[in-house]
């Protein structure tokens, strides 16, 4: 199954409320027109700079962001583990994320059950083998909140399930807040894929959100 539409919409109207509760000691949040923004205080600690920084959002919680885009050329990419914090990404971009697998619930983040806004990639390439499941350019498994992300490249999967181009499967026993997502990479497996989405499991209601938002070819 190959996906062919290229952009979807969600709207929200808690997102600002969700990264009020993840604020750190080290972030103030200022009210601008377009919303909350975070920034930074005295500590770094939470300002990721360079590929190497990413290693920070392991098992983390806390109000993370990107202060400039990140070129992942050459860099091995272990999908990230455990992140239940928010990351900003104040509209910089990670280009050229490269990972291969051969696991389930491979992305950026495996599964992320925290917050990520404002955030674009560029040129991923996610490949995965064998008969895996949840395969997306940001996460595996989207348990979390997403608003405002932007992907391109391309996810390969052909003999997997659960596969889309921002998030293979959304899965959580609360709803899932989402927001401005726009898909225009390549996407294919074999069973539930989609461009934004392939799984949507939410309140215990389950569907192929694909067949509801995103068209196909086979």
């Amino acid at each position: 199954i190959e996906w062919t539409s290229n952009v979807a919409e969600f709207a929200s109207d808690n997102w600002q409320e969700e990264t009020r509760a993840f604020i750190t000691e080290e972030y103030t949040v200022l009210n601008t027109d377009s919303g909350f923004t975070l920034k930074a205080g005295v500590n770094d600690k939470y300002a990721i700079k360079t590929a190497a920084d990413l290693s920070k959002l392991v098992n983390a919680k806390g109000a993370f962001q990107l202060m400039n885009d990140i070129d992942m050329s050459g860099v091995s990419h272990a999908p990230i583990d455990g992140f239940t914090g928010i990351l900003m990404g104040n509209g910089h971009t990670i280009k050229n994320l490269k990972i291969e697998s051969s696991e389930s619930n491979v992305g950026f983040f495996s599964t992320l059950n925290g917050i990520a806004r404002d955030l674009k990639f560029e040129n991923a390439q996610i490949n995965v083998t064998g008969s895996q499941e949840n395969v997306g350019i940001l996460c595996g498994t989207l348990s979390g909140s997403v608003y405002d992300i932007v992907v391109s490249g391309s996810v390969d999967a052909e003999n997997a399930k659960n596969i889309g181009g921002i998030a293979g499967n959304v899965s959580s026993s609360r709803n899932v807040a989402m927001n401005s997502l726009e898909n225009s990479a390549s996407v294919s497996g074999d069973e539930c894929v989609g461009g934004i989405f392939g799984c949507y499991f939410v309140n215990s209601n389950y569907s192929e959100i694909t067949t509801q938002l995103n068209s196909f070819k086979n």
